[in-house]
């Protein structure tokens, strides 16, 4: 355990990081939203995010998880000191990312006009779905060399690239609405910033390590490394794909553009909680690869159980603020025509607290080399989804969406943390757990009552509320010991901002 110190700190240190250029990133990203929501009816609104959405569920079939896959053996090989096979692995993966994206790019350019007459159902989606085949193909490459960043622990360039990536899009699409107020402008703004962050991460990349100075030596070995970890990943992948996105392809063709809009902001809101953790699980990932690889399965076990209460802690408190307050927040980010999907919300809100516990869980798996595991599941839940997706949505719509994506949630969930005991070993936090929920559930009370209590503007009939709520709920973190002592000492030593509040330790316990 001498060794805990050290990825603690490597993993704080990384997870703050990543932390402030993602939130920055997520503003970043949710004013390019907002923006478009503002700018455009809600039918083109609604006709990008399908285009967005039916886009991003075939980059897996695309992708076959390569990318990832790169992302756990980097740091095998480089423990190895086998420096040759991430040169040649880096020069596998893009080069058949890039061929397999002109290839499908080609296909979609092509046939763009049956798929906006008979699944669109809209033509003038013609140029945008062409358009966006551009940008199709860009990003494969450009997410190939994000994650060599990840693989090499160089989480600065990680974060600084998706940050770049959302403050361009919001830049570039502000000219672009001023010329047409149609979908065509955020798909033209990705091509223009896909195409950009491709070569600034190439040149960032080939400045710090450049992968083509050695000579190319195809390895069967390798290859089949490569493949059958990718092959489970896309497979585990593409059952995520299921349950994040075929919810909104159903609704596409089976209901209107504009409910697609309305679901698309509340979606947005919805996966906000993921900015928080995602740092951690992105930070954590080939740390957990190299402790497995290294045999170091009790810290892995340890670093793993405080990381997920960590996570729940985290993203409790803002789920409590959407969950009491839907309807400002659509009526204030997306306008008055996106408050409809207030229930919508609410529901989506409590799933994302289930998919960001059950994401770590699964990365976890991917990490340790339980990669077909992770995929089994995912694979089972997605079908499920997909099925009660295609008898719920066309009768009950965007409500019966976020329904079946909370069952398919929580049902990840559930099996991803027996998954881990009886695989693993690892030993569930349960009381944890119900300890920071029981903490929640005094927020969530404590919010509702100043709600109903207080009015006056908006400020503060939502702010007040929201400051007693968040005093309650951090008040009963530590009463119901969801936080301990051992917790505060953790955040004290290895976050460096807090170690100047040490002073404050004996007074708070």
């Amino acid at each position: 355990m001498t060794d805990s110190p050290t990825y603690a700190h490597r993993a704080v240190k990384g997870y703050l990081l990543v932390l402030i250029f993602t939130v920055l990133a997520g503003l970043a990203g949710y004013l390019f939203r907002v923006i478009l929501a503002r700018q455009l009816s809600t039918v083109e609104f609604g006709l990008f995010f399908a285009i967005f959405t039916f886009y991003w569920l075939l980059e897996y079939f695309r992708s076959w998880g390569l990318a990832s896959a790169l992302a756990k053996f980097i740091p095998e090989f480089l423990a190895k000191n086998e420096h040759l096979k991430i040169d040649n692995a880096f020069k596998l993966v893009t080069g058949f990312h890039l061929v397999t994206g002109i290839l499908l790019g080609i296909f979609f350019f092509f046939t763009a006009g049956f798929f906006a007459r008979h699944y669109f159902h809209n033509q003038t989606a013609v140029l945008a779905i062409q358009v966006f085949a551009v940008a199709f193909v860009m990003r494969g490459v450009k997410d190939d060399l994000r994650l060599f960043f990840q693989g090499f622990q160089d989480m600065f360039w990680y974060a600084v690239i998706y940050f770049l990536e959302n403050s361009f899009l919001l830049l570039v699409v502000l000219p672009l609405l001023l010329v047409t107020k149609t979908a065509l402008a955020p798909v033209l703004a990705y091509v223009i910033v896909f195409t950009l962050i491709t070569i600034l991460s190439a040149f960032v990349m080939l400045r710090k390590r450049n992968p083509f100075k050695t000579k190319f030596s195809y390895s069967p070995r390798l290859v089949r490394q490569l493949w059958s970890y990718g092959f489970a990943l896309m497979l585990g992948g593409l059952a995520s794909m299921v349950y994040l996105y075929t919810d909104t392809l159903i609704l596409t063709y089976f209901r209107s553009l504009s409910e697609v809009g309305v679901y698309g902001a509340t979606v947005t809101i919805g996966m906000t909680l993921t900015f928080l953790t995602t740092p951690l699980v992105a930070v954590l990932y080939p740390m957990m690869s190299e402790l497995w690889a290294g045999k170091k399965r009790s810290l892995l076990r340890e670093n793993h159980n405080r990381a997920s209460t960590y996570m729940l802690a985290i993203v409790l408190l803002p789920a409590l603020v959407v969950f009491a307050f839907p309807e400002p927040i659509l009526r204030l980010l997306f306008g008055e025509e996106y408050v409809a999907g207030a229930f919508t919300l609410r529901i989506l809100i409590l799933a994302t607290l289930f998919l960001v516990l059950a994401t770590f869980q699964l990365n976890t798996l991917n990490a340790t080399g339980h990669a077909k595991v992770a995929r089994n599941l995912g694979v089972a839940v997605a079908l499920l989804n997909l099925v009660a997706n295609l008898l719920f949505i066309p009768s009950y719509g965007m409500v019966a969406a976020a329904a079946t994506t909370f069952a398919s949630y929580f049902t990840l969930f559930v099996a991803s943390t027996f998954t881990l005991r009886s695989r693993l070993g690892f030993k569930t936090p349960w009381l944890r757990w119900l300890r920071c929920t029981l903490a929640g559930a005094v927020g969530l009370a404590t919010l509702l009552l100043a709600k109903f209590v207080i009015g006056g503007p908006l400020w503060v009939h939502v702010g007040v509320p929201v400051l007693f709520g968040g005093l309650a709920y951090a008040f009963a973190l530590f009463l119901f010991h969801g936080l301990t002592r051992d917790d505060w000492q953790f955040f004290l030593t290895h976050f460096p901002f807090a170690r100047r509040l040490a002073f404050w330790q004996n007074e708070a316990f």
